[in-house]
């Protein structure tokens, strides 16, 4: 007997989590470790398996900082 198993969606902080690692070329273990949780855990968040409110806040300030970082680089090499 073959169970399907329901594949749960990625929620819309998950995608834009995703994006931003991708154009940052930051896996989802780095940024799971500069916020201090499981990587597994921080993959329930983006898959809404886990509501993640207490981190939510930590991911996006360390998101947006590497980001600022990347603009900043940029900004001096052009």
């Amino acid at each position: 007997m073959v169970r399907h198993m329901r594949k749960n969606k990625m929620t819309e902080f998950g995608l834009w989590i995703k994006q931003s690692l991708l154009e940052l070329d930051m896996t989802q273990r780095e940024l799971s470790e500069s916020i201090g949780i499981d990587e597994r855990f921080l993959s329930m968040i983006l898959y809404g398996l886990r509501p993640g409110y207490d981190y939510r806040d930590k991911i996006r300030s360390v998101i947006e900082g590497e980001q600022a970082k990347k603009i900043a680089v940029k900004s001096k090499t052009a």
